[in-house]
């Protein structure tokens, strides 16, 4: 689901570290369309990984979803 976005603009999170920046946004973009569970359960991370990423990213508000 790689939509081509510059996410270093978005995420903190060191390049060497932890998943790249584009399974971060992609997990964001699911879960805005899906909610946290379903798009945790397609990539296979947790949950509440997914709310910190969004939190990280200021898009944690339930309304800012499709669910």
């Amino acid at each position: 689901m790689n939509s081509g976005f510059n996410s270093k603009l978005i995420f903190p999170y060191h390049p060497d570290y932890g998943l790249p920046d584009t399974v971060r946004f992609d997990a964001i973009l699911l879960s805005i369309k899906y909610g946290n569970r379903r798009a945790a359960r397609m990539l296979k991370v947790g949950e509440s990984t997914i709310s910190k990423w969004r939190k990280d990213c200021g898009l944690n508000n339930k309304e800012m979803t499709n669910v």
